[in-house]
């Protein structure tokens, strides 16, 4: 999504990045031979464990037409692929009126749409030079028949979050002799047309021009796929997460996943970790506390609640698998680290995962924005100021952790001491 440059920067490039700690930062960053870092080992109070919230992964919405749906138009019922794929946005007019377009699974704008909604939740809405959609809303779901002609068909829409952006996805493939291509990318129709072109464009992985030429040429076996998801969202921005797996003819496909970045649906544009975060060093310490919660809740897969016990701290949390995963600043020289932006605060995530296992790479705590604005790293220029501008700095006492970004969403915790 943004492009990376190759070239080697110059010594005096390298350390021109690195500006003079501020006082309360360790002296490690200053021009003397730096000792590698290591981070600050919080005691586990004794008794103390995890209240847990997952989150439910079908929820049921309102009948309230104004939000993205998605779904497909025709096919079997509950099987995916088996028909048209189909999204839709809609909002309600000051009229009572229904007013948004619909979008299919390829690229380009998409189709608007007009109709009318009743109270009892009954809809009619037409596509502009297209097909009409006539039904029945039953918990947020959009149910009935799609007719185009002298054709009519079955569909089901899925509602999403009211503030989940009207995004659809579509497939490009390649097959050249013995290789094949497939990439998934995700496009957005909720905005302007102008809009909409410079998100998508924003939003597309370029796996599909990267990999085109050897695929097309297929000298030998390749078999490559990509697929882009959303990691999170919240008000006027989206967070995606991307997988992909080569298969050379191996043992086994060489599997990564991760954070792929955050967009600004204001503007289109790319929201950096320097758009957030004053000086990455300000979080560095916070992590240890952070990682031994996160890891006791990650691989919950049920949406009640939870008691789990905190786990012993390690030594050295950069020697120990998998509290290392989460450390970027182990050693002298300092970098971004892996994250993702959500709607609570900014997620930490893992990196480094074995391939069996680099579906965890985009997953980690999440430091709140209490805490951040406690500590002084948030950016009063930022782009998305407008997600913690009312949020009051957290107390010294508050546990700067009490969410993490997993495969199932934003997975809320709350430490407490059992009596």
């Amino acid at each position: 999504m943004v492009p990376v440059s190759t070239a080697t920067p110059s010594a005096d490039v390298m350390s021109a990045r690195v500006p003079d700690p501020p006082s309360h930062l360790e002296a490690s960053h200053g021009t003397a031979e730096p000792k590698p870092w290591r981070p600050k080992l919080a005691k586990p109070k004794t008794g103390r464990f995890l209240r847990v919230e997952v989150p439910e992964q079908n929820p049921e919405m309102p009948c309230d037409f104004a939000r993205s749906f998605t779904g497909q138009i025709g096919g079997t019922p509950g099987v995916w692929g088996s028909g048209t794929d189909v999204a839709l946005v809609l909002k309600r007019s000051a009229s009572g009126g229904l007013a948004g377009a619909t979008h299919y699974a390829s690229p380009g704008p998409g189709i608007p749409v007009t109709g009318v909604a009743k109270a009892d939740g009954s809809f009619v809405f037409t596509e502009r030079g297209g097909g009409q959609f006539s039904g029945k809303c039953d918990k947020g779901v959009l149910s009935g028949t799609f007719t185009m002609g002298a054709k009519t068909k079955s569909f089901d829409l899925v509602p999403h979050p009211a503030d989940r952006p009207a995004l659809y996805s579509y497939v490009r493939e390649k097959t050249s002799g013995s290789c094949e291509l497939r990439v998934t990318d995700l496009g957005y129709f909720g905005g302007t047309a102008a809009l909409n072109q410079r998100i998508t464009r924003a939003l597309d992985s370029g796996g599909y021009r990267a990999w085109l030429p050897e695929v097309t040429a297929c000298k030998n076996h390749v078999s490559h796929g990509e697929s882009t998801y959303v990691a999170a969202y919240g008000p006027g921005f989206v967070t995606l997460e991307r997988g992909s797996s080569s298969d050379y003819g191996g043992a086994h496909p060489l599997n990564s996943s991760g954070p792929a970045g955050t967009i600004d649906l204001k503007t289109g544009k790319v929201v950096s970790f320097d758009d957030i975060i004053t000086d990455e060093r300000l979080l560095r310490d916070l992590m240890p506390g952070c990682i031994d919660d996160f890891v006791s809740v990650s691989d919950l897969d049920a949406s009640d609640e939870v008691h789990s016990p905190i786990s012993k701290h390690e030594d050295s949390l950069c020697d120990a698998y998998p509290h290392q995963n989460y450390l970027w600043f182990c050693d002298a020289q300092p970098q971004e680290p892996n994250w993702s932006l959500t709607a609570v605060g900014v997620a930490i995530a893992a990196s480094g995962h074995v391939h069996a296992e680099a579906f965890r790479d985009g997953n980690g705590p999440i430091i709140n924005w209490a805490t951040l604005e406690r500590i002084g790293a948030l950016k009063a220029t930022s782009p998305m100021k407008h997600l913690w501008a009312d949020v009051a700095p957290a107390g010294a006492d508050t546990p700067p952790c009490t969410a993490g970004l997993t495969g199932m969403g934003v997975v809320r915790f709350t430490p407490f001491v059992r009596d």
